[in-house]
């Protein structure tokens, strides 16, 4: 059985201590933690957690039969915590075919007094036996990012925390966009805003552009307003952010491809008369998001971003076949992408 973390969340309601086998996967690490922390809490008695409990890192199989055939101790459940096993993950684990087979025969004889949970960082290999196994025996719980919606009453929910703070739907999407949608991410911004605000109550945009840091993502747009609008110096100071955090040359050339790439599909479906909820919803990105494409695309042609599109990827080619240096290249492009020929 799969199920969402709401769900997840609710079954921990009911009167019934959790039992069985769990896997929890999925890209919403704050979520996923959070989750664990719950189910902790809800299976180990309070004061005999160490005494029930084990942590096992991509441990054999033999350990993780031996983890779960140990008995409790004052108290119902064992939960045995299994962290990043190898035979859930892309690549080959050590003893693979003989730790499958023997945990494909153990599992469906788990004592009811052991919950085994499988804990996975990000997504697994589906494709693994061990996965498919667990498919059919256990509650897959995934842990996705979380929807506009629910990201804004979770939002609303982290920052009322913060000594009552409040924040607007469009601010929270304004904070989203700016800094990222990962959670911890997000938790640490909100501190920050809530400290800045002071005596005032509600966040505004002017100060999630003061406070907030940027993501790579909204760096990445601000960069392409700059060559929208021919803000040439602009569009370079970015990149000397980018940079200096980090980042390379290739990674921003792709990025800024996906960018003109998103902004060409655009104006294909302008162009083909597509109404907007269809061409955000075939896009995939949530409304603000939207409303910052549209803007940007409003200043090209559609011949244009054929253009930008066709000069991120010979670029790209040249760099990787040595006929362009990697520390002129992604400039060179970016000089291109803001002469006035490229728009309309």
């Amino acid at each position: 059985m799969t199920i969402n973390h709401t769900s997840f969340f609710q079954s921990l309601k009911g009167e019934a201590l959790p039992s069985g086998i769990y896997l929890f996967q999925g890209e919403e690490e704050h979520v996923k933690r959070s989750a664990l922390e719950r189910l902790r809490g809800r299976v180990l008695p309070e004061g005999l957690a160490e005494l029930n409990e084990t942590v096992l890192d991509n441990p054999p199989a033999s350990d993780i039969v031996a983890a779960a055939e140990t008995m409790p101790m004052m108290g119902e459940r064992r939960l045995v915590i299994v962290r990043d096993s190898a035979l859930l993950l892309s690549g080959r684990a050590r003893d693979e075919a003989a730790d499958n087979e023997r945990l494909a025969g153990y599992l469906p004889k788990l004592p009811e007094y052991t919950l085994l949970l499988f804990y996975c960082h990000g997504s697994i290999d589906g494709r693994k036996k061990l996965s498919q196994t667990l498919n059919k025996l256990a509650t897959v719980v995934r842990f996705d990012p979380l929807g506009d919606d629910e990201l804004y009453r979770w939002i609303r929910a982290t920052l009322k925390a913060e000594g009552g703070k409040t924040i607007g739907q469009r601010q929270a999407q304004h904070l989203a966009f700016t800094s990222g949608r990962e959670l911890t991410t997000l938790t640490g911004e909100l501190h920050k805003l809530a400290h800045y605000l002071g005596e005032r109550e509600a966040v505004e945009a002017e100060d999630i552009d003061t406070v907030a840091a940027r993501s790579l993502e909204c760096t990445v747009f601000q960069l392409v307003d700059a060559l929208v609008e021919g803000r040439e110096g602009r569009a370079f100071e970015l990149l000397a952010v980018m940079l200096e955090a980090g980042e390379g040359r290739l990674g921003i050339l792709a990025m800024l491809l996906r960018q003109y790439r998103l902004l060409l599909t655009l104006k294909w479906m302008q162009d083909e008369g597509v109404d907007r909820a269809a061409q955000q919803r075939r896009m995939g990105v949530q409304s603000f998001v939207f409303d910052r494409v549209q803007k940007q695309a409003r200043g090209y042609t559609l011949e244009g971003l054929k253009q930008a599109v066709g000069l991120c990827v010979d670029t790209e080619f040249a760099v990787k076949s040595g006929r362009l240096r990697e520390d002129a290249a992604l400039e060179r492009a970016m000089l291109v992408l803001g002469k006035r020929g490229m728009v309309s």
